[in-house]
């Protein structure tokens, strides 16, 4: 396991398009819903219902039956995705959901 996938999940988010995982060293990762059709389709009430799985190493939802590793969710973001969402790009949305949150991009560790 790499360091950026010994983290472990501090917290997830949604927004029209995009899962924004927190990881506990308050860096964060984010991939496009469209990836993962169980969660695009699943309802906000589904999405919010999640809790870490692989001793904190991934994510869990059960209402959806559906597993996410961290090290898949790096590892996808890392891919040009299907509407031309690079990981640049995916990083530039999860340092604005950073900023929302109101974590300061120079302490946040990068993905």
């Amino acid at each position: 396991m790499t360091e950026a996938t010994s983290q472990r999940v501090a917290d997830v988010a949604f927004d029209e398009t995009m899962l924004i995982v927190t990881l506990e060293d308050r860096s964060s990762v984010s991939a496009l819903l469209a990836d993962y059709p169980r969660l695009r389709d699943a309802t906000a009430e589904q999405r919010a219902n999640w809790q870490p799985s692989s001793a904190g190493h991934g994510i869990h939802w059960p209402a959806i039956d559906e597993d996410l590793s961290i090290e898949r969710l790096l590892s996808d973001a890392a891919v040009n995705s299907g509407d031309g969402i690079t990981r640049e790009a995916a990083a530039q949305r999860a340092e604005q959901a950073n900023l929302e949150r109101g974590v300061d991009p120079a302490t946040a560790s990068p993905d």
